[in-house]
């Protein structure tokens, strides 16, 4: 119970403070967790009794001042609480902190992890609970003086606090928790065992009794200066930081307590019960020293990983060089296991008795057995695990069939499962070791890198294979049945190269984690990789020579031979590898990518970069070959898409579909616009649809009209369609309604419909007109309006396009197998043979003349050339052939260069456009449209066909070249000069 200050005057005002202060001793407040430890007075302030509480004036009458002596005399209980608390701390840094305190005691905290902080600060008597002062004149000064002690002793204790446990890694705590337990069993040892020997006064027992001293000296040395120099660490790491914590850790491992004991004829001149202490301090004393060299090494390890490398460097200084930095951490390595294999040793001393002993050795054993058995069961699982994932990716396989990019992955995959067993088997027994470390299954903790060391064998041995199989695949040679075996022995022999250095380097890492050591052990199994690979291909030289050959230049042909014989191999060998494997790694992702479109457009920008850079074959062609290629070249103009055999995209249907509903009666929606960029397939798929529909559909007529060049007066474009449909549209609209109960169901088309506007004052008559008779409410007309994508944009700007039509359909870009699909289809009806220049024939390596790669490059480059176009497909298809006799070689397809396009006049630029926009137009509708004079049109349009770009047909209407078309609108597009 807390001390109250004495000699009061009143006797009954004495009672009162005592009977408050046992209720306050009573109260939850006053239950605390308190240090363990012989009460030591607080630091003398001046104003305090020798007891550690301040003294105050004796005259504290009045109901305010016995009020104020009740709140006084609570402070002072917290006041020498935390005193005690700070001596017990300060105690801890002196080591003469008492051998029954605990962790919990002195830090307030869960030993399972960091503690809460508003828990730390109720416990530390949170200053602010207090009132900042009192009503009692006489008690004021004094009161404010123990606040300001609690103050500054929760300061200090929550200082500790952070430094020395919670800013500290959680691996430290862990290990500072097991170095308290050991130190608190070694000090209860000694304590007994030194009085004893204090009893017998004899010149043996003093012998015995320095070097135990000694012993126990140097292990609180260690300790303290542990407490000392690794919190500081933690705020920053310095070279002198560094140079304190190496000096430390390097003493904590030479330390030797055993030999510093007495000779063994002093201590056999002891009593055999002393004796028998003496060697139960000597064993907890080595476990103690086992104990502070594991936390060194734990923070020694963190420290040794610092990205500054300034412990690296400092370390090694401070050892005397890498050898011997070397030497001490060999020694750590083995202080280490000595930990591992003490733990029995420790659980024996922690209770002699025969029957406990005997009770723990069966544990361990249990324990063991146990790990064992989880270890045997994980590779009958991992074993088990081959089958299941080949019928799964079979499955899968079977599954995604027609999915290109599905299909790809599931070929990357292959390999998966021939490798899964291995890889559950790593992450099993990395799982394994956590668990057998967490709980301590002693014996089995080194067992975890001697069974990962057979998955390194199992694996390498496959990677092995696969690398000399790649490599001669790579040189096109094929091994045999007797060669296959070879190799086998080869790679298992390979294989065991690597293992040593892989198992000295996984102990190192269990034992002492990143360090010198372990540098040297993963620079050991580097080498012993060099050298494994060296054995690998030493029997298959000329395959590696040969496959080097075929990703290098010709040129340097006869130096890679020469630096690939001999005795150089061992050191050329495996570096020729290296650039090996990165042609392998390109030829993998090249495989698993090639269906997915970026990375095809990507890949023919590539090749195209490369191929400028060399130099195809000369072109000779005779007047023979032109007359050939001429008739050739009839098979890919233009009109011959309207021709056979069409390619299926997919347009034709989705048409059909947008119309059904009005088909099947079930919609009154009776329009639908087609449009999309020149060439892209939409009025060649227009006849086919109507005889589709003529023939699904007998019942409903399909007319369908090309729109004439210009048709832009209301009047002519009632006379155009009222022709077509059979009915005078002199009253406009009006005349469709009133003869529409009376008309057969009809689905009206009309292509080319930007012939009904023109980009000028007057030019949206037709335009508009046409909107009239689409808008009108027909119950047995549908409309199909195809027309230019640019001139829908253009329209969409000058009216709502909500307001003009409701459905619009896109026709999408060609995909490449369409694209191929086209040109092969025509190429069939031609009878030509084909070939491919050498500039797309890869002349080296396993792919050496390989049409179908050479095939998949081209149409690679043409579809990114013609960006899914259709009609610049074939005019590039047709730019990139020559004639050989009845042979037609392709080479690259010609793309052509914009920069004096760019350099052109912006006037030329709007003319330009213009075309565009309409597609095709005279010089006189381009006058009216870009209202510039005629000089400038006609300049521009000479300078656009002697630059070929532009073309002038039999009508006098001029038009875009199709192979110039992307690249006009692209630079028209970066002008902001187009509509879409």
């Amino acid at each position: 119970m807390n001390r109250v200050t004495s000699g009061l005057s009143i006797l009954a005002e004495a009672m009162l403070i005592v009977l408050l202060a046992c209720f306050v001793a009573a109260s939850p407040r006053a239950e605390s967790v308190k240090p363990a430890v012989a009460k030591s007075p607080p630091p003398a302030v001046k104003g305090t009794d020798t007891d550690g509480s301040r003294a105050y004036p004796q005259s504290t009458s009045g109901a305010a001042c016995r009020e104020a002596q009740f709140t006084v005399s609570r402070l002072q209980a917290d006041v020498a609480r935390l005193t005690e608390w700070h001596d017990a701390i300060d105690s801890l840094f002196k080591g003469t902190l008492s051998s029954d305190v605990s962790l919990e005691n002195l830090f307030i905290t869960d030993l399972r992890g960091v503690a809460d902080p508003r828990t730390n600060a109720r416990a530390l008597g949170e200053p602010d609970g207090w009132p900042k002062t009192v009503s009692c004149d006489a008690l004021l000064a004094g009161y404010q003086a123990t606040h300001d002690d609690l103050i500054w002793l929760r300061q200090q204790i929550y200082r500790q606090q952070q430094r020395v446990w919670t800013q500290m890694p959680e691996d430290f705590r862990e290990e500072l928790r097991q170095i308290w337990a050991s130190r608190q069993r070694l000090v209860k040892q000694f304590e007994q065992v030194s009085g004893q020997l204090e009893k017998q006064n004899d010149k043996p027992s003093q012998t015995v009794l320095a070097a135990l001293r000694t012993i126990h000296g140097r292990l609180q040395r260690v300790r303290l200066s542990m407490l000392g120099v690794v919190p500081d660490l933690n705020q920053g790491v310095t070279v002198e930081k560094s140079r304190a914590f190496f000096e430390l850790w390097s003493l904590a491992i030479k330390a030797k307590p055993a030999g510093m004991l007495a000779s063994e004829s002093e201590l056999a001149a002891l009593p055999a019960e002393l004796q028998s202490g003496i060697r139960d301090y000597m064993v907890l004393a080595r476990l103690d020293a086992i104990e502070l060299r594991s936390v060194l090494n734990l923070v020694r390890a963190i420290l040794w990983k610092s990205p500054d490398g300034v412990f690296r460097a400092t370390a090694r200084e401070a050892a005397g060089g890498r050898w011997n930095l070397l030497i001490i951490e060999t020694q750590a390595v083995r202080h280490r296991l000595d930990r591992l294999l003490s733990e029995v040793g420790q659980d024996y001393q922690q209770d002699a008795s025969a029957e406990a002993s005997y009770t723990r050795i069966a544990v361990t054993a249990l324990k063991t057995l146990l790990g064992l058995a989880a270890i045997v069961l994980l590779a009958r699982i991992a074993r088990a695990l081959a089958t299941p994932a080949l019928r799964l990716h079979a499955h899968l396989s079977d599954r995604v069939r027609g999915n290109r990019i599905a299909t790809q992955l599931s070929r990357v995959g292959a390999g998966l499962p021939t490798l899964l067993p291995w890889l559950a088997g790593w992450f099993g027994l990395d799982l394994l070791g956590w668990f057998f470390y967490r709980y301590e299954f002693v014996f089995l903790v080194p067992a975890i890198p001697l069974a990962r060391l057979y998955i390194v064998y199992g694996v390498g041995t496959l990677l092995g294979e696969w690398l000399v199989l790649r490599i001669a695949q790579q040189a096109g040679s094929y091994l045999n049945a007797e060669q296959s075996a070879l190799l086998e022995t080869r790679a298992h022999q390979a294989a065991a190269v690597v293992m040593l250095p892989w198992l000295l380097g996984d102990l190192v890492n269990i034992a002492i984690g990143s360090s010198q050591l372990l540098d040297v052990c993963v620079q050991a199994r580097e080498l012993a990789a060099f050298v494994a690979i060296g054995i690998l291909l030493r029997t298959r030289e000329q395959d590696l020579v040969k496959a080097l050959q075929s990703v290098l230049p010709p040129h340097i042909d006869p130096w890679v031979e020469r630096v690939l014989r001999g005795q150089l191999f061992w050191l050329t060998g495996p570096l020729a590898v290296l650039p090996l494997l990165a042609v392998f790694g390109v030829a993998f992702v090249n495989r698993a990518m090639l269906d997915v479109d970026w990375y095809r457009k990507l890949y023919a920008r590539g090749f195209r970069l490369r191929a400028q850079t060399s130099k195809a074959a000369e072109s000779t062609e005779s007047e023979a070959d032109e007359l050939r290629l001429s008739d050739y070249n009839r098979w890919f103009e233009p009109d011959s898409l309207a021709e056979g055999p069409l390619i299926d995209t997919g347009l034709g249907a989705a048409i059909i579909d947008s119309m059904s509903p009005w088909l099947a009666d079930k919609s009154e929606e009776n329009t639908l616009v087609l449009t999309g960029e020149r060439g892209i397939g939409k009025s060649s798929m227009l006849l086919q649809l109507g005889k589709e529909l003529e023939k699904n559909y007998p019942g409903i007529r399909v007319l369908q009209l090309e729109v004439p060049a210009k048709t832009t007066s209301p009047e002519a474009v009632r006379s155009l369609i009222g022709e077509l449909l059979g009915t005078d549209l002199g009253e406009g609209p009006a005349a469709l309604v009133k003869a529409d109960a009376e008309r057969q169901p009809s689905i009206v088309i009309l292509d080319n419909a930007h012939g009904f506007f023109l980009r000028r004052v007057g030019g949206l008559d037709g335009w508009q007109t046409l909107l009239g008779l689409t808008n009108a409410r027909l119950a047995n007309i549908f409309w199909l309006i195809v027309i230019n994508n640019q001139s829908l944009a253009y329209l969409g700007n000058v009216f709502r396009r909500d307001y003009q039509f409701s459905r619009i359909l896109r026709a999408r870009p060609w995909t490449q197998n369409e694209i191929r699909s086209l040109i092969m289809s025509r190429h069939k009806r031609s009878r030509f043979r084909i070939r491919y220049d050498d500039v797309l024939l890869a002349s080296r390596g396993p792919e050496a003349g390989n049409v179908r790669n050479a095939e998949q490059r081209y149409f690679s480059l043409l579809w990114d050339a013609c960006r899914g176009n259709p009609l610049l497909a074939l005019r590039l298809w047709i730019s990139s052939l020559r004639a050989d006799g009845g042979t037609v070689v392709v080479g690259l397809p010609a793309q052509p260069s914009t920069t004096a396009l760019e350099s052109l006049p912006d006037d030329f630029h709007f003319v330009y456009a213009a075309l565009v926009i309409h597609e095709n137009m005279t010089a006189e509708e381009l006058v009216s449209v870009t209202a510039m004079g005629d000089g400038v049109i006609r300049a521009a349009l000479k300078t656009a066909q002697d630059t070929g770009f532009v073309q002038r047909t039999a009508g006098g209407r001029y038009r875009l070249e199709p192979i110039w078309y992307p690249s006009v609108r692209s630079l028209l597009g970066r002008k902001n000069m187009l509509h879409e």
